[in-house]
């Protein structure tokens, strides 16, 4: 099984999990590639900052596993992931 991607951290203090793989809600199903960004689609989670869990944008509502907001969004385009990314500061290096 292929090694989980690393736990996003934004400069502005929330985190993210991204991940994908031939076992997570993403396109393609597949462990070929090395990193998150080369792929369509891919499963975002548990997106807090200190203060607890972090609502994202509304255009996510459709990838919402259990209602929104979710511990789990399926299947999220990667610009969205990106864009969610830039407008919260970037993320730390």
């Amino acid at each position: 099984m292929k090694e989980l991607y690393k736990q996003v951290v934004l400069k502005n203090k929330i985190t993210l999990s991204v991940q994908a793989s031939a076992f997570h809600y993403c396109t393609p199903r597949t462990d070929e590639f090395k990193n998150w960004e080369s792929y369509d689609t891919v499963e975002v989670g548990f997106i807090v900052n200190g203060e607890g869990h972090v609502t994202p944008p509304e255009e996510w509502r459709d990838y919402a596993e259990d209602g929104f907001p979710s511990d789990v969004y399926a299947r999220v385009p990667v610009q969205l992931v990106i864009d969610f990314i830039k407008s919260n500061g970037g993320e730390m290096k």
